[in-house]
């Protein structure tokens, strides 16, 4: 039985406001850091992986259109790709976030809590904590 993991690289390349001050997309970083996620777990016998945005960025496929795709396809897991630029302003507002579905169970909650702290220690960033929301 094979694990299945859909992802994505959140908003597309050019949904408004989703860009830093200095004009990097977030789409741009996102599909980066997706496709160093499928290239890293493509190493692994026994995961399987889909992809649930446009790849090339010109859609915004919206959130409910990929999860309810992940879920018709029966993914294990859903990971959605963010680097929040916050409408193009620089800020103290940094840090790192992962978010689970406001009733998740216990397997979902232990990944978000690895992902989060393996992110944090990694970018050295401020940890937002593991939230929940739909």
């Amino acid at each position: 039985m094979k694990l299945k993991i859909a992802w994505d690289a959140g908003h597309g390349y050019n949904t408004a406001g989703k860009r830093t001050p200095d004009g990097e997309r977030e789409w741009t970083f996102n599909d980066k850091v997706g496709r160093a996620f499928a290239n890293e777990m493509a190493q692994y016998d026994g995961v399987e992986l889909k992809r649930f945005d446009d790849a090339t960025g010109k859609t915004d496929v919206p959130l409910k259109a990929r999860t309810d795709g992940a879920n018709a396809w029966k993914a294990d897991y859903f990971i959605s790709f963010h680097q929040n630029a916050l409408s193009g302003k620089w800020g103290g507002h940094g840090g790192v976030e992962t978010f689970v579905y406001t009733n998740p169970n216990a397997k979902s909650v232990a990944l978000a809590n690895a992902v989060q702290a393996a992110q944090v220690g990694a970018w050295g960033l401020r940890n937002r904590g593991v939230k929940r929301a739909n």
